[in-house]
């Protein structure tokens, strides 16, 4: 076999060994849906009690296969968390800023309405304990 020739096999084999070994480890993992959650208090709690859990899981020596998969199972309800967080997050950056807005013209009404949205998802997102 010409150099040339055995370099293309070699690099093809590489390829074809990379995508059969990425496509069993596909096969191999499980995906989950994780979780919903409804509201910023209730991510809050889901992921104080999830990295309670994962530090509980990480003062062991060594971690097994079941821990890694209680991990990667705990990780999507943890994303469904942040995710919601950072919805509870922009809807409340929002109500702010339209309150700003109102705040720079005549209607007081306006911007008391606006205030009162604003209070009610600031203090939902607010860290009171």
């Amino acid at each position: 076999m010409r150099p040339i020739n055995k370099s293309i096999t070699l690099a093809v084999a590489g390829v074809v060994l990379t995508c059969a070994t990425g496509f069993v480890h596909a096969e191999q993992v499980r995906h989950f849906a994780g979780k919903e959650v409804a509201d910023y208090s209730q991510a809050l709690a889901v992921l104080k009690s999830h990295n309670h859990q994962l530090k509980l899981l990480l003062s062991q020596k060594r971690l097994t296969k079941a821990d890694l998969e209680q991990i990667h199972q705990m990780t999507y309800t943890m994303e469904n968390a942040y995710q919601k967080m950072q919805q509870e997050l922009t809807s409340t950056a929002e109500a702010l800023e339209a309150l700003h807005l109102a705040s720079e013209g005549e209607s007081s009404e306006k911007a008391r309405e606006l205030a009162k949205n604003y209070v009610v998802k600031s203090e939902q997102v607010l860290i009171t304990d």
